[in-house]
């Protein structure tokens, strides 16, 4: 027994043949990955050996060639199509610039129109009080919005229906159909008869013929007194008043009333305009008192005019004028916030 036998204990034994089965196995593989190596080589020489044997060195250069002209052409295409890639997305940029500013100069019109309905709208209710036509104009701002279809009209539209509500819940008084015929009343008052003028002529007795002498003298005198007398008889007349006899007025009178008519026609009409009711209702009142008490009733005209101004003495106008300043602040609202985008997007742009 040597002295290393002696010294290593003997459970160290087995693991130094582990160690050293390992490092022949190590040994085995890298012998086989070495010799499978060369065989890859050996096969990767006899390939490019056979392709040199099929190509010609002559048509190698010139495939070496045509890979080389054909490389250079990729990259040219490669080249244009960047720079048509470029020239698209620029192309593109400006497309998108250009419907931009279309849209909003569509947008800008469209504002315009609202803006001069509107405009249209507080005019005819604050100067004549046309509420169907002010309706008509918000309805037809509100369609407009509509077509245009964009979120930030939102505001804008509710503003405008709660207008058109508020509207339609006023009660409708057509004054444009009413001061038209007041006029036409102005123009017919001197056409009115007089009541007193106007009623038919009473029968007067036949006058008692006068003794006269008979024979021939006395039957010419006779003719002659009869034709003297037929003229005179309708100088006067006697009738007796009672208390609802129509007034007699001298002419200078009558022309005086009807022109008092004429004034309290054309004051009604400037009142309804103005929305003054207690004044319309006042001097369609004495209009109406002075009518079947100065005219004559049986006329169909006189008559139709006191139908009429009694309808009107049940209209109730209201000195409130109704006011569109919602739609107006927001459609303000709106023109502010468009006039800062156009000069954020002019301050992007300039240089």
């Amino acid at each position: 027994m040597t002295t290393e036998e002696t010294v290593m204990p003997p459970a160290a034994r087995p693991r130094q043949a582990g160690v050293w089965l390992a490092i022949l196995v190590l040994l085995a593989a890298f012998s086989w990955l070495a010799w499978s190596a060369r065989q890859q080589q050996a096969e990767l020489a006899d390939l490019r050996t056979a392709r040199s044997a099929v190509v010609p060195p002559a048509a190698a250069s010139s495939v070496a060639q045509a890979l080389t002209e054909l490389n250079q052409r990729l990259q040219i295409l490669e080249q244009q199509q960047g720079a048509t890639q470029e020239e698209r997305q620029a192309a593109s940029a400006d497309l998108s610039e250009l419907l931009q500013k279309l849209r909003q100069g569509r947008e800008e019109i469209a504002l315009f129109d609202i803006e001069q309905s509107l405009a249209l709208a507080t005019q005819q209710l604050q100067l004549a009080g046309n509420t169907p036509l002010a309706l008509v104009a918000l309805n037809t701002a509100d369609r407009q919005l509509a077509d245009l279809d964009n979120p930030r009209f939102v505001p804008l539209r509710k503003a405008l229906a709660a207008d058109i509500a508020r509207l339609d819940a006023l009660p409708r008084l057509d004054v444009t159909g009413i001061s038209l015929r007041l006029e036409q009343l102005l123009t017919q008052v001197d056409a009115w008869p007089l009541a007193a003028h106007a009623r038919p002529p009473q029968e007067t007795p036949a006058a008692a013929p006068v003794p006269v002498a008979d024979g021939p003298e006395s039957t010419g005198w006779r003719q002659l007194f009869e034709r003297l007398w037929q003229p005179l008889q309708g100088l006067v007349r006697i009738q007796r008043i009672e208390a609802n006899t129509p007034v007699l007025l001298a002419p200078e009178q009558a022309v005086y009333l009807r022109e008092q008519l004429k004034l309290r026609l054309l004051n009604a009409r400037l009142a309804l305009l103005a929305h003054e009711g207690e004044v319309f209702k006042g001097d369609i009142a004495a209009i109406s008192d002075a009518l079947p008490r100065f005219f004559a009733q049986e006329d169909a005209a006189v008559r139709a005019a006191i139908d009429y101004c009694r309808q009107l003495q049940a209209l109730e106008i209201s000195n409130e004028r109704p006011e569109l300043r919602s739609s107006l602040e927001a459609l303000a609202r709106l023109r502010n916030e468009n006039r800062s985008g156009n000069s954020a997007a002019a301050a992007e742009v300039a240089p």
